[in-house]
């Protein structure tokens, strides 16, 4: 059984199979509905410090963080959007 990796994205959660498939679901997103990398890696980077996030997952929405974090019409699920001061494009 893999350990329980808080504050891990997928790619470092000893996930790699789900990671790949979830890199080529992102890939498929249509550009016009992604953030940019800068956003991107901006609500990444707040993600790694939450205490909801296990597994590349967060625990309040259960979304895949990678996932969640790359759409422009979703936001930080917690009660505070933690995402809320970055400026999206």
């Amino acid at each position: 059984m893999k350990p329980i990796c808080k504050k891990c994205l997928l790619a470092e959660a000893d996930m790699k199979g789900v990671y790949e498939s979830v890199k080529g679901y992102i890939a498929a997103i249509p550009q016009e509905q992604k953030v940019s990398d800068a956003v991107y890696s901006a609500r990444l980077d707040i993600c790694k410090k939450c205490d909801d996030l296990v597994n590349g997952t967060c625990v309040k929405c259960g979304c895949f963080v990678e996932v969640r974090a790359v759409k422009k019409r979703l936001g930080c699920p917690d009660e505070k959007d933690k995402w809320a001061e970055i400026k999206t494009d």
